[in-house]
């Protein structure tokens, strides 16, 4: 039985689960297998490096990974181009207090020596 779907690890309620679906040698509708992990962590170490080896040897194949990982970039980048967008408007409020600043000068003293109302 080759594993041809997505598998997870899941945590509930203290529990550990594998899920993962998988295509049966009779040609049978995809089933999905969940197996909970004892929650030891010696346990949960060991059916992690089992499945490590398994994904080395072929025996698991994890497909849509490049989408999820391509899904994941496009959304990286969304919020990259926010933050610089949110960077540029703070310069410029930065800039607009600074020039406010030069115009009324400090504690209502204008930059040409005259006083302001205070």
């Amino acid at each position: 039985m080759r594993v041809k779907y997505p598998l997870a690890v899941v945590v509930i309620g203290g529990g550990v689960y594998l899920y993962s679906q998988h295509d049966h040698p009779d040609d049978n509708p995809v089933s999905d297998t969940v197996q909970r992990i004892e929650m030891g962590a010696d346990s949960v170490g060991a059916k992690l490096d089992e499945i490590g080896a398994a994904l080395d040897r072929g025996q698991i194949e994890v497909s849509g990974a490049e989408d999820s990982v391509g899904e994941l970039q496009g959304s990286l980048d969304e919020r990259t181009d926010l933050i610089d967008d949110s960077k540029e408007r703070f310069d410029r409020i930065e800039e607009i207090l600074n020039d406010i600043a030069d115009r009324n000068g400090i504690n209502g003293t204008r930059a040409d020596d005259q006083r302001t109302a205070e």
